[in-house]
């Protein structure tokens, strides 16, 4: 059946099919490239989005200890156990 039909029919139209697959080759790469293009874009401007969300970091303390009090409390304590030491 290929030998007898298919074979020639390909090889009069060889050089078509080869064209055509050549454009759709082309118009898939350009197709993808543009996908990737949006999607890292998208992704890149959410990231940003988020990180400027973040909230700002508090300054240290001076003791060095890396520890920043979160009310009153904590920070009465804090200053308890620095005399202490």
């Amino acid at each position: 059946m290929y030998d007898t039909f298919l074979a020639p029919l390909l090889q009069t139209h060889e050089a078509r099919v080869d064209a055509q697959l050549d454009a759709v080759a082309t118009r898939v790469s350009a197709a993808a490239s543009s996908a990737y293009a949006r999607a890292s874009g998208y992704a890149r401007a959410r990231f940003l989005e988020f990180v400027a969300s973040l909230p700002q970091q508090p300054p240290q303390p001076a003791g060095g200890t890396g520890f920043v009090p979160r009310n009153a409390n904590e920070a009465a304590a804090m200053a308890l156990l620095q005399k202490a030491r």
